[in-house]
Protein backbone atom coordinates (compact mmCIF):
# COMPACT_ATOMS: atom_id res chain seq x y z
CA UNK A 1 0.00 0.00 0.00
CA UNK A 2 1.12 3.93 -0.81
CA UNK A 3 -0.38 6.12 1.44
CA UNK A 4 -1.86 9.42 -0.42
CA UNK A 5 -3.20 12.99 0.60
CA UNK A 6 -5.96 15.45 -1.07
CA UNK A 7 -5.58 19.06 -0.20
CA UNK A 8 -9.34 19.16 0.56
CA UNK A 9 -10.20 15.81 2.37
CA UNK A 10 -11.75 16.03 6.16
CA UNK A 11 -9.31 13.86 7.53
CA UNK A 12 -6.20 13.76 5.43
CA UNK A 13 -5.07 10.66 6.94
CA UNK A 14 -8.23 8.37 5.70
CA UNK A 15 -6.76 7.43 2.02
CA UNK A 16 -4.84 5.48 0.32
CA UNK A 17 -4.28 3.99 -3.09
CA UNK A 18 -4.41 0.09 -3.94
CA UNK A 19 -1.15 -1.86 -4.72
CA UNK A 20 -0.77 -5.41 -5.02
CA UNK A 21 0.20 -6.94 -1.55
CA UNK A 22 4.33 -7.72 -0.95
CA UNK A 23 3.02 -10.60 0.70
CA UNK A 24 0.19 -12.58 -0.99
CA UNK A 25 0.29 -15.39 1.38
CA UNK A 26 -0.68 -13.32 4.28
CA UNK A 27 -4.32 -12.42 3.89
CA UNK A 28 -6.97 -12.44 6.10
CA UNK A 29 -10.91 -11.64 5.39
CA UNK A 30 -13.39 -11.06 7.58
CA UNK A 31 -15.10 -14.61 8.93
CA UNK A 32 -18.12 -14.48 7.12
CA UNK A 33 -16.47 -14.72 4.44
CA UNK A 34 -15.47 -17.64 2.10
CA UNK A 35 -12.16 -17.73 -0.01
CA UNK A 36 -12.92 -20.48 -2.12
CA UNK A 37 -12.79 -19.18 -5.96
CA UNK A 38 -10.50 -16.25 -4.98
CA UNK A 39 -7.07 -16.34 -6.48
CA UNK A 40 -4.42 -14.58 -4.64
CA UNK A 41 -4.31 -11.32 -6.06
CA UNK A 42 -8.22 -11.25 -5.66
CA UNK A 43 -7.81 -12.36 -1.96
CA UNK A 44 -4.99 -9.64 -1.72
CA UNK A 45 -7.04 -7.00 -2.92
CA UNK A 46 -10.02 -7.95 -0.58
CA UNK A 47 -8.36 -8.15 2.25
CA UNK A 48 -6.47 -5.22 2.03
CA UNK A 49 -9.81 -3.71 1.88
CA UNK A 50 -11.51 -4.89 4.43
CA UNK A 51 -8.50 -5.19 6.85
CA UNK A 52 -7.06 -1.56 6.81
CA UNK A 53 -7.27 0.63 9.68
CA UNK A 54 -8.70 3.32 6.95
CA UNK A 55 -12.00 3.96 5.86
CA UNK A 56 -11.80 5.00 2.58
CA UNK A 57 -9.46 3.53 -0.26
CA UNK A 58 -8.79 4.62 -3.63
CA UNK A 59 -7.88 2.89 -6.33
CA UNK A 60 -6.11 4.67 -9.24
CA UNK A 61 -5.37 3.87 -12.70
CA UNK A 62 -5.28 4.96 -16.00
CA UNK A 63 -8.46 5.03 -18.45
CA UNK A 64 -9.99 1.74 -18.96
CA UNK A 65 -6.91 -0.23 -16.75
CA UNK A 66 -9.68 -2.47 -15.06
CA UNK A 67 -10.33 0.00 -11.65
CA UNK A 68 -14.12 -0.18 -12.16
CA UNK A 69 -14.19 -4.37 -13.07
CA UNK A 70 -12.05 -5.72 -10.46
CA UNK A 71 -14.27 -3.80 -8.02
CA UNK A 72 -17.76 -4.76 -9.47
CA UNK A 73 -16.16 -8.33 -9.06
CA UNK A 74 -15.31 -8.44 -5.78
CA UNK A 75 -18.19 -6.91 -4.66
CA UNK A 76 -20.21 -9.46 -6.53
CA UNK A 77 -17.82 -12.00 -5.26
CA UNK A 78 -18.69 -10.90 -1.51
CA UNK A 79 -22.42 -10.37 -1.90
CA UNK A 80 -22.12 -13.97 -3.13
CA UNK A 81 -19.65 -15.69 -0.92
CA UNK A 82 -21.12 -14.15 2.90
CA UNK A 83 -20.89 -17.47 4.61
CA UNK A 84 -23.25 -16.42 7.31
CA UNK A 85 -22.98 -19.50 9.71
CA UNK A 86 -19.89 -18.49 10.44
CA UNK A 87 -20.73 -15.95 12.22
CA UNK A 88 -22.01 -17.83 15.17
CA UNK A 89 -20.96 -15.20 17.89
CA UNK A 90 -23.75 -12.69 16.83
CA UNK A 91 -27.08 -13.58 15.63
CA UNK A 92 -27.74 -11.17 13.58
CA UNK A 93 -24.97 -10.78 11.60
CA UNK A 94 -25.95 -14.54 10.58
CA UNK A 95 -29.53 -13.39 9.18
CA UNK A 96 -28.33 -10.02 7.54
CA UNK A 97 -28.17 -9.26 3.80
CA UNK A 98 -24.79 -7.77 1.97
CA UNK A 99 -25.21 -4.00 1.59
CA UNK A 100 -23.30 -2.23 -0.96
CA UNK A 101 -24.10 1.08 -2.25
CA UNK A 102 -22.67 2.17 -5.27
CA UNK A 103 -22.98 5.58 -7.20
CA UNK A 104 -21.47 5.86 -10.66
CA UNK A 105 -21.13 9.31 -11.23
CA UNK A 106 -21.49 8.49 -14.92
CA UNK A 107 -25.14 7.70 -14.62
CA UNK A 108 -27.78 10.41 -14.46
CA UNK A 109 -25.42 13.21 -14.06
CA UNK A 110 -26.37 15.14 -17.27
CA UNK A 111 -25.71 19.15 -15.97
CA UNK A 112 -22.20 20.20 -16.04
CA UNK A 113 -23.33 23.04 -13.02
CA UNK A 114 -21.63 22.17 -9.94
CA UNK A 115 -24.82 22.71 -7.97
CA UNK A 116 -26.50 20.58 -10.12
CA UNK A 117 -24.14 18.12 -9.97
CA UNK A 118 -24.01 18.23 -6.07
CA UNK A 119 -27.76 18.00 -5.98
CA UNK A 120 -28.02 15.07 -7.92
CA UNK A 121 -25.69 13.33 -5.83
CA UNK A 122 -27.35 14.05 -2.93
CA UNK A 123 -30.95 12.83 -4.06
CA UNK A 124 -28.67 9.16 -5.12
CA UNK A 125 -27.44 9.35 -1.76
CA UNK A 126 -30.60 10.13 0.07
CA UNK A 127 -32.47 7.34 -1.99
CA UNK A 128 -29.47 4.99 -1.43
CA UNK A 129 -29.36 5.53 2.67
CA UNK A 130 -33.50 5.35 2.79
CA UNK A 131 -33.09 2.21 1.23
CA UNK A 132 -30.65 0.71 3.30
CA UNK A 133 -32.13 1.68 6.30
CA UNK A 134 -34.86 0.26 5.39
CA UNK A 135 -32.91 -3.24 5.21
CA UNK A 136 -30.98 -2.65 8.40
CA UNK A 137 -33.97 -2.23 10.33
CA UNK A 138 -36.71 -4.91 9.00
CA UNK A 139 -35.26 -6.68 11.99
CA UNK A 140 -37.41 -6.02 14.96
CA UNK A 141 -35.14 -6.34 17.57
CA UNK A 142 -32.75 -4.19 15.95
CA UNK A 143 -35.01 -1.74 15.23
CA UNK A 144 -36.17 -2.18 19.27
CA UNK A 145 -32.72 -1.39 20.39
CA UNK A 146 -32.36 1.94 18.36
CA UNK A 147 -36.26 2.93 19.92
CA UNK A 148 -34.77 2.18 23.28
CA UNK A 149 -31.78 4.32 22.75
CA UNK A 150 -33.85 7.02 21.17
CA UNK A 151 -36.17 7.40 24.03
CA UNK A 152 -33.45 7.45 26.78
CA UNK A 153 -32.49 10.62 27.35
CA UNK A 154 -29.50 9.82 29.54
CA UNK A 155 -27.80 7.55 26.50
CA UNK A 156 -29.12 9.35 23.61
CA UNK A 157 -27.13 13.18 22.70
CA UNK A 158 -28.05 13.56 19.56
CA UNK A 159 -30.38 16.17 18.69
CA UNK A 160 -32.47 14.54 15.86
CA UNK A 161 -32.49 10.99 18.07
CA UNK A 162 -33.99 13.11 21.01
CA UNK A 163 -36.73 14.58 18.62
CA UNK A 164 -37.22 10.44 17.48
CA UNK A 165 -37.85 10.04 21.13
CA UNK A 166 -40.27 12.72 21.90
CA UNK A 167 -42.18 11.57 18.79
CA UNK A 168 -42.21 7.86 19.61
CA UNK A 169 -43.49 8.59 22.70
CA UNK A 170 -46.08 10.47 21.63
CA UNK A 171 -47.02 8.63 19.21
CA UNK A 172 -50.39 6.41 20.67
CA UNK A 173 -50.33 3.97 18.02
CA UNK A 174 -46.99 3.58 17.83
CA UNK A 175 -46.94 -0.34 19.83
CA UNK A 176 -49.74 -1.19 17.32
CA UNK A 177 -47.41 -0.66 13.76
CA UNK A 178 -45.31 -3.48 12.36
CA UNK A 179 -42.00 -3.39 11.70
CA UNK A 180 -41.64 -2.12 8.51
CA UNK A 181 -44.42 0.60 9.24
CA UNK A 182 -42.54 1.97 12.03
CA UNK A 183 -39.38 2.40 9.84
CA UNK A 184 -41.46 4.01 7.39
CA UNK A 185 -42.93 6.20 10.27
CA UNK A 186 -39.41 7.57 11.53
CA UNK A 187 -38.04 8.28 7.82
CA UNK A 188 -41.14 10.03 7.52
CA UNK A 189 -40.65 12.22 10.98
CA UNK A 190 -37.29 13.24 10.38
CA UNK A 191 -37.96 14.26 6.28
CA UNK A 192 -40.86 16.67 7.41
CA UNK A 193 -38.65 17.75 10.76
CA UNK A 194 -36.13 18.99 8.44
CA UNK A 195 -38.01 20.19 5.54
CA UNK A 196 -37.30 22.58 2.84
CA UNK A 197 -35.27 24.96 4.68
CA UNK A 198 -32.75 21.97 5.61
CA UNK A 199 -30.48 20.38 2.05
CA UNK A 200 -30.32 16.78 1.34
CA UNK A 201 -26.37 17.01 2.64
CA UNK A 202 -27.90 18.20 6.35
CA UNK A 203 -30.63 15.20 6.08
CA UNK A 204 -28.08 12.50 5.05
CA UNK A 205 -25.63 12.83 7.80
CA UNK A 206 -28.80 12.17 9.61
CA UNK A 207 -29.58 9.14 7.75
CA UNK A 208 -25.90 8.12 7.65
CA UNK A 209 -26.12 8.13 12.28
CA UNK A 210 -29.08 5.62 11.89
CA UNK A 211 -26.91 3.52 9.64
CA UNK A 212 -23.78 3.85 12.42
CA UNK A 213 -25.95 2.47 14.96
CA UNK A 214 -26.13 -0.48 14.04
CA UNK A 215 -22.12 -0.33 12.99
CA UNK A 216 -21.27 1.08 16.86
CA UNK A 217 -23.69 -2.12 18.35
CA UNK A 218 -22.09 -4.38 15.98
CA UNK A 219 -19.00 -4.09 13.93
CA UNK A 220 -18.89 -6.85 12.61
CA UNK A 221 -22.29 -5.61 10.68
CA UNK A 222 -20.48 -2.73 9.07
CA UNK A 223 -16.80 -5.25 8.11
CA UNK A 224 -17.20 -6.46 4.72
CA UNK A 225 -20.88 -6.46 4.72
CA UNK A 226 -21.62 -3.13 4.28
CA UNK A 227 -18.90 -0.95 1.39
CA UNK A 228 -19.72 2.72 -0.47
CA UNK A 229 -18.06 2.42 -4.12
CA UNK A 230 -18.33 5.47 -5.92
CA UNK A 231 -17.13 5.26 -9.50
CA UNK A 232 -16.40 7.55 -12.14
CA UNK A 233 -15.83 10.59 -10.16
CA UNK A 234 -12.85 11.43 -12.53
CA UNK A 235 -15.11 13.07 -15.07
CA UNK A 236 -15.80 16.08 -13.45
CA UNK A 237 -13.75 18.94 -13.42
CA UNK A 238 -11.16 19.40 -10.84
CA UNK A 239 -13.05 21.94 -8.35
CA UNK A 240 -16.70 19.53 -8.60
CA UNK A 241 -14.16 16.21 -7.84
CA UNK A 242 -13.16 18.55 -4.52
CA UNK A 243 -16.64 19.23 -3.31
CA UNK A 244 -18.14 16.08 -4.28
CA UNK A 245 -15.20 13.96 -2.67
CA UNK A 246 -15.59 16.23 0.56
CA UNK A 247 -19.19 15.84 0.89
CA UNK A 248 -19.03 12.18 0.58
CA UNK A 249 -15.95 11.58 3.37
CA UNK A 250 -18.33 13.13 5.30
CA UNK A 251 -20.94 10.78 5.70
CA UNK A 252 -18.40 8.00 5.08
CA UNK A 253 -16.74 8.91 7.79
CA UNK A 254 -19.53 9.11 10.09
CA UNK A 255 -21.03 5.12 8.58
CA UNK A 256 -17.64 4.37 9.70
CA UNK A 257 -18.45 1.47 6.65
CA UNK A 258 -15.74 1.25 3.79
CA UNK A 259 -15.76 3.09 0.85
CA UNK A 260 -14.37 2.75 -2.09
CA UNK A 261 -13.05 5.89 -5.05
CA UNK A 262 -11.87 4.62 -8.48
CA UNK A 263 -10.39 7.46 -9.96
CA UNK A 264 -7.63 8.56 -12.22
CA UNK A 265 -4.47 9.12 -10.19
CA UNK A 266 -4.55 13.05 -11.58
CA UNK A 267 -7.40 13.36 -9.17
CA UNK A 268 -5.74 12.82 -6.00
Amino acid sequence: FEHTRHKNIIDQKSIFKILPSKNENQTFIHPCISLDGLGPFEQAVISNILNSEYSTIVITGALGSGKSSIVNFILEYLDKNIAHEKCNHNSKCRSHDALYIIINFIEGFNSNRTEDILDEFDAKLYDKFTHVIRKLYRDDKLLQEFVDFATDPEENSYTSFKFLGRKIKQCAEWNDLETNDKVETILDWLHYRFGSEFTLSYKNTVLARMINFVGLKFPERLNGCFILLYDNIDRFKDEVQNEVINRLLGVSKIINAKSIICSRLTTF
